[in-house]
């Protein structure tokens, strides 16, 4: 189907106009009948014959030809939008306008309706004496002589470059996001398409990834919603970057986007290419009344393995993004076709978790804390993981954001609470005495039975000393209820198992509510303990802490200790205790004992 256009004016340039789609239309349908006209009455005359207006005059370029399609005249037209003066032209072919831009079979199927049909109509790119090239509405007509044969041809063209342009901006409109540039909704349907069709041809993985902001919303409030369109380009540039040639990055709306990644030749790749891209959206900071720190989660799912039609895949990813969220962002999640749990309800989720925990699916690992100067280690903390019998073990973002505000998750954290116990107690038996830290939900901390569960789980292993069992509680888990926190902690004070406030600093505590929790120690996040070395900001806030710690007389823990780089810079700002993965990462129980044995054995070597 032929584009529709309109014919150039060659008098002093105006105002650009605004065309909506009728309009080109309406102009295209003009252009055409102008054409036509104008080749019926020069194909019913000879040259000398024609009225001086149809020739000289027309805005229309016009191009004579003999049968052998040698030129043998043009009009001032023809001068104007080629360049071409006529005596420049007179003998030679039309070919001298060729563009290069069209290939041997679009010539071919000129020549043949040209020979079957006695005409040709459409567009073709012209090149201009200056090099230029420009679009061009061209009609074509074969004049035969008193013999039947062919006498001329005669070519009416006229310059749509401003049609052009219009249908570019329309298809600009149509077709990509006005803020960031991206391709919309629309747009991202044809090229998903095309993937699976080219990722089926080639035998090769396509993963279709949807990306959302972490926190945007709090961006829009917090600076405005100028600062949330310049974070979204911020954040387009920044994953274009990060991006193949043959990928695609689209935007959905608000700030979801889309990432279509072709021909991986195995879904590892997939991975890489998606820490890559986390991993530069971290490193991007947008400046707007300070600092806004960027990072996302991300659903993902592959085809084949994933089979699904085009709608049905971006839901999947769509669900995984929300597995992502709900297992602490700054992460992506893939979907799994065999358990296709991004389908399951919450409540369908819930329901599997109960049944896991009666089935015994889940299990404690332990991660080793230690004395950064004595390298002696004061405890470990334990840490729940689902050894689900499919799809392998799981941590804990990937279950435990559902039970949020739940029953189960206070049944899940007295299990917890047990486990911890069961394992000191074997521990004991076998010559290791070691203290365990586990956390303990804000919701599971409001029970007002919470104390006297916990006396009752006390009770069941006589042999392990209270004093070795600590709760952690996220800062801030119980502002808005301090003085009941209060109480509770100092119910299970008198048992004789101590408390510790974790995640210090990214919540809204306040020195208020710090004192007033009897804790016996902070532990600072390590999302400032991990950056510390680089960010002078995250630097600040751990020697902030620190020294608050220190002067309510609470023990300070680090957590991230990823290096002896970062013990050494935390000894030198007082703080003495630390855990992470530069010391250990967290391991099975049976794995502890001959772990312990090897860094005491290390420890005594230094």
């Amino acid at each position: 189907m032929l584009r529709p256009s309109v014919s150039g004016n060659c008098g002093a340039a105006s105002a650009p106009r605004e065309y909506a789609w009728g309009d080109l239309q309406k102009m295209a349908d003009q252009t055409i009948l102008k054409q036509d006209g104008m080749l019926r009455a020069i194909c019913g005359a000879d040259r000398m014959c024609l009225p001086a207006g149809v020739f000289s005059i027309s805005q229309e370029g016009i191009l004579i030809t003999d049968a052998r399609r040698c030129i043998v005249d043009v009009n001032p037209a023809f001068s104007r939008l080629t360049g071409y003066a006529r005596n420049d032209v007179l003998g030679m072919t039309p070919a001298l306008l060729k563009s290069g831009r069209h290939g041997a079979p679009f010539y071919a199927a000129m020549r043949s309706a040209l020979e079957n049909e006695g005409a040709w109509r459409g567009q073709v790119w012209n090149r201009r004496r200056d090099g230029s090239v420009f679009p061009a509405m061209v009609a074509i007509n074969a004049i035969a002589d008193e013999a039947g044969g062919i006498a001329n041809y005669v070519g009416v063209f006229s310059d749509i470059s401003e049609i052009k342009r219009h249908e570019a901006e329309l298809d600009l409109v149509a077709h990509h996001d006005a803020l960031t540039g991206l391709p919309n909704r629309r747009l991202l349907a044809d090229r998903l398409q095309q993937a699976r069709s080219r990722a089926k041809r080639r035998g090769k993985v396509l993963a279709i990834c949807l990306l959302d902001l972490d926190n945007f919303k709090s961006v829009n409030d917090q600076h405005g919603h100028e600062a949330g369109d310049e974070l979204l380009v911020a954040v387009a540039n920044c994953l274009r970057r990060t991006l193949r040639a043959d990928d695609t990055l689209a935007r959905l709306g608000g700030d979801e986007f889309v990432l279509l990644y072709n021909d991986f030749e195995h879904e590892e790749e997939c991975c890489q290419a998606l820490d890559r891209a986390l991993a530069a959206l971290s490193a991007l900071r947008a400046s707007r009344e300070g600092r806004i720190a960027v990072s996302a989660s991300v659903g993902v799912t592959l085809f084949p393995r994933d089979e699904a039609d085009d709608e049905a895949l971006l839901r999947h990813a769509d669900q995984c993004m929300y597995w992502a969220k709900r297992a602490g962002k700054n992460r992506y999640h893939v979907y799994d076709p065999a358990m296709d749990t991004g389908l399951w309800t919450p409540r369908e989720e819930r329901r599997c978790i109960a049944e896991a925990l009666e089935r015994r699916e889940f299990i404690l690992h332990f991660q080793p804390k230690i004395n950064l100067i004595s390298r002696e280690v004061i405890g470990v903390e334990g840490l729940i993981r689902w050894q689900h019998p499919v799809r392998g073990l799981l941590p804990p973002g990937e279950f435990l954001p559902i039970l949020v505000n739940t029953q189960l998750e206070v049944a899940m954290g007295e299990w917890v609470m047990e486990a911890a116990l069961q394992q000191m107690s074997a521990w004991d038996a076998g010559g290791l005495r070691m203290k365990v830290s586990v956390n303990v939900s804000p919701d599971h901390l409001r029970q007002s039975d919470f104390a006297l569960r916990l006396r009752a789980l006390l009770e069941r292993y006589p042999k392990v000393p209270p004093s070795d069992l600590e709760l952690e509680i996220q800062e801030g888990a119980s502002l808005g209820e301090a003085e009941q926190a209060a109480r509770t902690l100092a119910e299970c004070l008198v048992l004789g198992v101590q408390f510790a406030l974790d995640d210090f600093g990214t919540g809204s505590s306040s020195l208020t509510y710090l004192r007033r929790l009897l804790v016996k120690s902070v532990k600072i996040d390590h999302s400032f303990v991990r950056d510390m070395l680089d960010d002078p900001e995250d630097h600040g806030i751990v020697d902030g802490v620190i020294r608050m710690t220190h002067a309510l007389n609470h023990d300070v823990i680090a957590e991230g200790v990823e290096t002896g780089r970062h013990g050494d810079a935390l000894i030198k700002l007082g703080c003495h205790f630390g855990q992470g993965y530069g010391i250990a990462r967290p391991m099975p129980a049976a794995d502890l004992p001959a772990w312990f044995d090897d860094w005491r054995a290390k420890t005594i070597a230094r």
